[in-house]
C-alpha cells in the first residue's frame, strides 16, 4: 500500500501541531514554576554563589521569605547527593526558615568547578572543616549570631563533627537519618531489607541481596547493595505539591530529570567512590557525646540505614543543654525528601529551640 503525499503532509502537520502544543504546555509549566520560586527580596533572600571555602570554590544557595527567620544549613546526604536541583520541592520550608543548601566539595556545582582534581582533599575531616568555614561566612553574610545545622544521613556525620568543633557558631544541631555506625547498621538490618525485597516481589533485589549474602563484606562496593535496596524500599508517603502547583511541579520534574547538569550525576559517582569507605568506618558516638548546643533527632520509624533502636541508644548517651527525639511514623531514612509535609511539621514544632540568637 502506497502512502500518498496528502497523507504524509497530514501526518507532518499533526506532528507539528503536537510539538507546538507540547512547547506551549511546557512554557506555561515553566511560568508557573517561576511564580512558585519567586522570592520578594525586600523581605527575603534568594542568592546563589561560589564562595572560597577550604581553599576551593564551592557553591551555596540561600533562600528564604523572611530574613528574620532562623537560618538552617542543610548538609545533604549521599555522599554527593546535592539537594539544590530539588529546591522546588522544599519551597514550603522557606516560609519559616532561611534555607542554605551547599554543594560540598566533590558534588554538584562545586564538582563542576573543580572536576576530579579535588580528589586528594576529599576527607571527612576536611569537609567538616569546610562546613565550619561556611558557617562563619554565613554568620557574617547574613548578619546572624548563630545558625542551625541540619544533617541528613552522610551530612549527619559532618553535622555532629561541626557541632562538637565549633558550638559557638550554632544554635542547635538537627540530625535526620542520623548515622551512628553504618557498617553495624547494615549487619543489623540486612535480614529485614531482604524480607522487604521478598514481600515486594522484586526479583532483581532478592537475587542481588542473596548473592551478596549478609555483611560484613570485604569489599566496600558490596555494602552498596543493601544500602541501595534499603533506599529503594524506604517506607514513604510522598508529599503532594498541591493542586495549584501541579503544573509547576511538572516543570520541576522536567528540570530535575532532563535539564539537570550532568556534573550532578558525575559528582554522585565521584563522591561515593571516594567517601563511602570513610563513611562506613565512621563511629559517630566515638566522636564525643557531650554537646554544648541543643540536639534534636528527627527519625523515621522504618529507617533501615539508621535503625531507630541504634539511634535511640546514641541519643540516650548524649549530654546537651536540651535534647529531643522525634519519631515519624511510617517514614524511613529519606523522610526529609519523601515525607516533606511530615518533616516540615516536625521542624515547625521545634522552631522555638532553633531561634536562640545570642552571641
Amino acid at each position: 500500500m502506497r502512502v500518498g503525499k496528502k497523507q504524509v503532509l497530514l501526518v507532518a502537520i499533526l506532528l507539528s501541531f503536537i510539538v507546538v502544543l507540547t512547547a506551549i504546555f511546557l512554557a506555561y509549566c515553566s511560568y508557573r514554576y517561576d511564580k512558585v520560586m519567586e522570592v520578594d527580596i525586600s523581605a527575603g533572600i534568594n542568592e546563589g554563589m561560589y564562595e572560597t571555602i577550604g581553599g576551593t570554590q564551592q557553591w551555596i544557595q540561600i533562600r528564604g521569605r523572611d530574613r528574620n527567620n532562623p537560618v538552617i544549613l542543610w548538609l545533604n546526604g549521599g555522599p554527593g547527593f546535592s539537594t539544590i536541583p530539588q529546591t522546588f520541592f522544599h519551597v514550603p520550608l522557606e516560609k519559616d526558615f532561611t534555607v542554605v543548601m551547599w554543594d560540598q566539595r566533590g558534588e554538584g556545582k562545586s564538582y563542576a568547578f573543580t572536576g576530579p582534581s579535588i580528589a586528594p582533599t576529599m576527607t571527612i575531616e576536611r569537609m567538616a572543616a569546610d562546613g565550619v568555614e561556611l558557617a562563619e561566612f554565613l554568620k557574617q553574610h547574613l548578619g546572624v549570631d548563630r545558625i542551625v545545622i541540619m544533617g541528613h544521613s552522610w551530612g549527619s556525620i559532618l553535622g555532629v563533627r561541626m557541632a562538637l568543633m565549633r558550638p559557638d557558631l550554632f544554635s542547635a544541631y538537627i540530625g535526620t537519618g542520623q548515622v551512628v555506625n553504618l557498617r553495624e547498621a547494615m549487619e543489623l538490618e540486612y535480614p529485614s531489607i531482604l524480607d522487604m525485597a521478598r514481600e515486594a516481589g522484586n526479583e532483581q533485589s532478592v537475587e542481588e541481596l542473596e548473592a551478596a549474602g549478609p555483611p560484613p563484606y570485604s569489599r566496600v562496593n558490596d555494602y552498596m547493595i543493601p544500602i541501595r535496596w534499603a533506599n529503594a524500599f524506604d517506607a514513604v508517603a510522598p508529599s503532594e505539591p498541591g493542586r495549584a502547583n501541579t503544573l509547576a511541579a511538572i516543570w520541576a520534574f522536567f528540570r530535575l530529570f532532563v535539564l539537570t547538569d550532568r556534573s550532578v550525576r558525575e559528582g554522585i559517582a565521584f563522591s561515593q567512590d571516594l567517601m563511602m569507605e570513610p563513611m562506613l568506618d565512621e563511629d559517630v558516638p566515638g566522636l564525643g557525646t557531650d554537646f554544648d548546643i541543643p540536639v534534636i533527632f528527627i527519625q523515621g520509624s522504618e529507617d533501615k540505614l539508621s535503625p531507630t533502636a541504634m539511634v535511640r541508644h546514641y541519643y540516650e548517651s548524649i549530654s546537651a543543654p536540651e535534647k529531643k527525639m522525634i519519631i515519624l511514623d511510617d517514614a524511613g531514612h529519606l523522610a526529609i525528601l519523601r515525607n516533606r509535609a511530615l518533616f516540615r511539621d516536625a521542624l515547625l514544632g521545634i522552631k522555638p529551640l532553633l531561634t536562640t540568637n545570642e552571641g
